[in-house]
């Protein structure tokens, strides 16, 4: 594992010169990187805002309608974790990325379509389960597509640092 870690770490710059920042500040690719992370974080977080809505919709109420707004994400986070294994197994993530933003076009297609809470209900589980897994596996496409260390910080910010000192946790 500490030679996987080293090995992913020996072209990255580790110290900061001003340098590297106006580097980073030149590469299309953290724009693209950057407009991809909204495209997926802002409808994954408008899910949460109204998943509660369409459980009270369903005539569920304080409790009982809490624990109603979980199983999408449980869904989500089994697919999250089968679409890392087949990403990994297959050595490609653009196909399964591809497939997952379909699933959450269903899923929103439903939620925008249909005003019976039981159908948006549905379209929660597709649409968590498209585009959770899509959080993960672009941030991996993302950051490995940056040369420089400053480049991956400044285009994922605090998630990839907090990340790494988990890792770095873990090892120790």
């Amino acid at each position: 594992m500490q030679r996987r870690l080293k090995d992913d770490r020996s072209s990255l710059a580790d110290e900061f010169d001003l340098k590297y920042l106006y580097q980073a500040l030149k590469d299309w690719k953290i724009y693209v990187h950057m407009f991809i992370t909204i495209g997926i974080y802002t409808p994954l977080y408008s899910i949460a805002l109204f998943l509660p809505t369409i459980v009270r919709n369903m005539g569920y109420t304080n409790e009982r309608a809490q624990l109603m707004t979980v199983p999408p994400y449980v869904v989500a986070c089994l697919f999250t974790i089968g679409a890392g294994y087949g990403a990994d197994r297959a050595g490609q993530r653009g196909i399964f990325m591809m497939t997952f933003e379909l699933v959450a076009i269903a899923g929103f297609t439903m939620l925008i379509s249909s005003g019976k809470p039981a159908v948006q209900y549905v379209g929660t589980f597709f649409a968590a389960s498209g585009k959770i897994p899509l959080l993960l596996q672009s941030f991996f496409v993302g950051t490995r597509q940056l040369t420089c260390r400053s480049n991956r910080y400044l285009s994922t910010g605090p998630a990839r640092r907090g990340m790494e000192r988990e890792q770095y946790r873990w090892q120790s």
